[in-house]
C-alpha cells in the first residue's frame, strides 16, 4: 500500500469511530421539577390564564425555536423557589399575564423547573418586539412580532449582564435544549428558514424569520438579555443530547412529552373519566369537573367547597390524561353568592358569570341579604366575572329589573343611597431600609414618627416630613406606612395649598381615585409589599407633616370624601400632568398597548386626548416639551384645571372635561 495513503485512511477511520462513539453515548433525559414544586395553593389562586385550543391562533403551536433569557435578578439568592414565586407574581399579577411567562427556568445548581402551564408547544409570554415608543400605529413586518407562538422560553435565574453563568447551568441548558429539540423534531444546533411569525399589527402569521434555532432574547428584540450567557455554546453543546435523544424517543413521544397538548394531536388518547367526575392530575393543584366530555377547572378550593363538591370524590389522574379533554367554562361560585375583595369595600352579587355591584347598605338589606354571608376573596377571583349592571342605581332600568326579580322594588325609589361600606387601607413604601433597624416613636393614638428619617422640603429645611398616620413597620427591606385611604390622600402633595378650591377638590378626587385603582389591583409595583411608593413617580406623599400645614387641601379632601372616578362601572386610572402645553395627548399614542395595560382599548377611552385648556391658561410648558422629564401630557392638565376653577367652573366640570365619559361616585362615606 502507498505509504502516503495509509495515514489518510487511518485518520478517516479514527474520525469515523470517534463520530460513531459520540453518537453512541446515551444520556438520561433531563429531570424537570413540576410546577407544584413552586406553585403552592396560595399562588395557584392567582393563575387566571389557561391556554385555549379552540381559537385563532391556537395557544398550542409546534415549537420551532428556543429563546434563552436571564431573569436579571439577585445572583446572591440561593432560594430558587422564592425567586420563581416572585417572578410568577410579577408576570401573573403585575403584568396581567395570568401565569409565569417562561416555559422553563433553571437555577445555578442546574435544577430545571416547569414554568408556564400547558406543556410542550404552549404559548409563552417572554418575547414581543415592540414598535418605537410602543406606538402601535407603527406596526409593520418587523415591529409587533409576537415570538411567543412557536417558541420555547427558557430563563436562567440570576443576572448575567457582567459575568457568565456556571458549568452546572450550562449542562442543564444543553440537556434541556437537546431534549426539547428531539421532542419537536429539530436539531437545536441548526437553522430554520421561512418560519412564519404572528404579527399583532396584521393579526396574522405574516412576519418571516430566518435564522438559528436557539437564540437569545436580544437576538429577537432590543435587549441585552441573556447577558454574558453564550447562546452559541448552548446550541453547540445541546447537539450531543439531541443525537442521543432523537432515536430513543422518536417512537415514544407520549412518554417523552410533559403535559403535552401538541403531542395529543399525534396520538389518540382515551377519555377514561365519566361525566361529573372530579379529577386532578398528580403533582397539579387544579381540580376539574368532567362534563359533556370536556373539562372545567374549579377556580379555587373555596369555590370547590361552595359548590358542595366532596374532596373524597376526587380521582387522581396520570400526567397527560386530561389533555384528551377540551377546556370548557371555568366553575365559579354558585349564583347568588355575595363576594367582596380583601382591599375593596364593594359587595357583588353573582349571577350567570356576571357580578352586580350592590351600591348601598340600604339596597343590600332591602334584598334581605345577610352581612355574615359575604365571602371575602381575591381580586383575581372576582375578575373572572364580567361586570354587570348596578343594584341600587335609580337611573338604570336594568338595575330595576334585577331588583324586581329579587322580590323588591326599593331600587326604583333609591335616589340618594348612603354608603356604609368600609373605607379601605393602603400600604405606602416610604423608603428602603435594607439591613438597618427601624426605629419609631408613637406620638399619640393617630401619629407615629420615624426616627432618623430625613425628608426635608427644600424651601424650608427646618421641617421634616417624618410623621405619619396609621402603622409604620418594616416588611422585606422596606419601611411601610399602612393607613386609611382618606388619611393617605390628605398627605399627598400634588397640589399647592393656595390653589383655587375647585382645583383642589378635583385633585383630591384624582389622588383618591389613583390610589383606589391600585388598591383594587393589589399594587402598582411587582413583588413589593406595598401598593404605591411615596415618590412623584406614583404620587408624592409627605404624610401628616404636609397635612398639618395644608388646611385648604385637607378641606378639599374632606369635602369629596369617598369620591372616585368611574368609567363603565370600573375605577378609572386618572392620569394627570402639571401642563399639556395646551391640548392633552392620547394615552394610546404615548403608552400604547402595553403588556400590563392596553391604553388603546375602549376601557381607557376617557384618556383619548384632544382636550384643550381654556384659552386664557398660563402655560409653563410648550407642546414640544411633552415626553420630556416625566411630562407625559395625558389626561388632566393641572394648569388648565386651575384656570377652569378661576373661571368659575366646579370640580365636577373640570373632571368630566378632562376625562370624558367618567362619573364621580362615592364608594364609601
Amino acid at each position: 500500500m502507498n505509504k502516503k495513503v495509509f495515514p489518510i485512511l487511518l485518520a478517516v477511520f479514527i474520525l469515523c469511530v470517534s463520530a460513531l462513539s459520540a453518537h453512541a453515548v446515551s444520556y438520561s433525559k433531563p429531570k424537570i421539577l413540576p410546577r407544584s414544586t413552586w406553585l403552592d395553593s396560595s399562588l395557584s389562586k392567582l393563575v387566571n390564564w389557561l391556554p385555549m385550543e379552540d381559537q385563532y391562533p391556537s395557544d398550542w403551536q409546534k415549537p420551532e425555536i428556543i429563546v434563552i433569557h436571564h431573569t436579571a435578578g439577585n445572583n446572591n439568592s440561593i432560594d430558587s423557589i422564592s425567586k420563581i414565586k416572585s417572578i410568577f407574581r410579577f408576570h401573573a399579577v403585575s403584568r396581567g399575564w395570568g401565569d409565569i411567562g417562561y416555559n422553563y427556568l433553571i437555577d445555578k445548581q442546574g435544577n430545571i423547573y416547569e414554568g408556564r402551564i400547558g406543556g410542550n408547544g404552549v404559548r409563552g409570554a417572554h418575547v414581543f418586539v415592540y414598535p418605537p415608543n410602543r406606538d402601535f400605529s407603527l406596526c409593520n413586518e418587523v415591529f409587533c412580532r409576537n415570538y411567543n407562538y412557536k417558541s420555547i422560553g427558557i430563563a436562567v435565574l440570576g443576572n448575567y449582564s457582567q459575568k457568565d453563568t456556571n458549568t452546572k447551568t450550562y449542562k442543564a441548558l444543553a440537556s434541556l435544549v437537546g431534549w426539547l429539540g428531539a421532542a419537536n423534531d429539530f436539531n437545536p444546533s441548526g437553522t430554520i428558514s421561512n418560519l412564519k411569525i404572528w404579527n399583532k399589527g396584521t393579526e396574522k402569521f405574516s412576519s418571516m424569520y430566518n435564522g438559528l434555532r436557539v437564540v437569545g432574547h436580544g437576538d429577537l428584540g432590543t435587549t441585552s438579555c441573556p447577558g454574558k450567557i453564550s447562546v452559541s455554546k448552548v446550541a453547540r453543546d445541546s447537539s450531543k443530547y439531541y443525537l442521543s435523544f432523537k432515536d430513543k424517543y422518536k417512537t415514544d413521544l407520549k412518554k417523552f412529552a410533559q403535559n403535552d397538548k401538541f403531542i395529543k394531536k399525534k396520538f389518540i388518547k382515551t377519555k377514561k373519566y365519566k361525566d361529573n367526575s372530579l379529577v386532578r392530575e398528580i403533582n397539579s393543584p387544579n381540580v376539574y369537573l368532567i362534563q359533556n366530555n370536556k373539562k372545567r377547572r374549579v377556580l379555587s378550593a373555596q369555590v370547590f367547597e361552595k359548590n358542595k363538591f366532596n374532596w373524597g370524590n376526587i380521582t387522581i389522574a396520570k400526567p397527560g390524561d386530561l389533555s384528551a379533554y377540551e377546556n370548557d367554562k371555568m366553575i365559579l361560585y354558585p349564583d347568588n353568592t355575595l363576594l367582596k375583595t380583601v382591599n375593596s369595600p364593594r359587595i357583588y352579587l353573582t349571577k350567570h358569570g356576571i357580578r352586580h355591584w350592590i351600591t348601598s347598605a340600604s339596597m343590600f338589606e332591602s334584598l334581605n341579604y345577610k352581612w355574615k354571608n359575604i365571602i371575602e376573596t381575591s381580586a383575581q377571583e372576582v375578575s373572572h366575572y364580567v361586570l354587570g349592571t348596578l343594584l341600587g342605581s335609580s337611573d338604570n332600568e336594568n338595575a330595576e329589573d334585577i331588583v324586581e326579580s329579587e322580590g323588591s322594588d326599593n331600587g326604583k325609589k333609591l335616589k340618594d343611597p348612603k354608603f356604609v361600606l368600609k373605607e379601605p387601607l393602603i400600604k405606602i413604601g416610604i423608603y428602603e431600609l435594607n439591613n438597618k433597624k427601624l426605629e419609631t416613636k408613637q406620638l399619640n393614638d393617630q401619629v407615629v414618627e420615624i426616627l432618623f428619617y430625613e425628608n426635608r422640603p427644600a424651601w424650608k429645611p427646618v421641617l421634616n416630613d417624618n410623621l405619619f398616620h396609621g402603622k409604620v413597620y418594616k416588611e422585606q427591606s422596606w419601611v411601610i406606612n399602612e393607613l386609611k385611604l382618606e388619611d393617605y390622600v390628605k398627605g399627598v402633595a400634588e397640589a399647592l395649598n393656595n390653589d383655587e378650591p375647585e382645583h383642589l377638590r378635583a385633585m383630591a378626587v384624582i389622588a383618591r381615585t389613583y390610589a383606589y385603582y391600585y388598591i383594587e389591583k393589589q399594587g402598582k409595583h411587582a413583588n413589593m409589599p406595598f401598593y404605591l411608593k411615596n415618590t412623584s413617580g406614583d404620587q408624592l406623599y409627605k404624610g401628616f407633616g404636609f397635612e398639618s400645614r395644608a388646611g385648604n387641601w385637607v378641606s378639599a379632601v374632606n369635602e369629596t370624601k369617598g369620591e372616585v372616578l368611574q368609567f363603565n362601572n370600573k375605577t378609572a386610572l386618572p392620569a394627570y400632568s402639571s401642563d399639556t402645553g395646551g391640548v392633552s395627548l392620547p394615552a394610546c399614542k404615548v403608552w400604547g398597548r402595553g403588556e400590563i395595560k392596553d391604553f388603546c382599548a375602549k376601557d381607557f377611552s376617557y384618556l383619548k386626548g384632544g382636550v384643550a385648556d381654556p384659552v386664557n391658561t398660563l402655560h409653563e410648558y410648550k407642546p414640544s416639551d411633552c415626553g420630556k422629564g416625566g411630562l407625559h401630557c395625558v389626561g388632566l392638565s393641572a394648569a388648565g384645571s386651575r384656570q377652569m376653577a378661576k373661571n368659575g367652573e366646579n370640580y365636577e366640570q373640570i373632571l368630566t372635561k378632562y376625562f370624558p365619559g367618567v362619573r364621580i361616585e362615592q364608594v364609601y362615606e
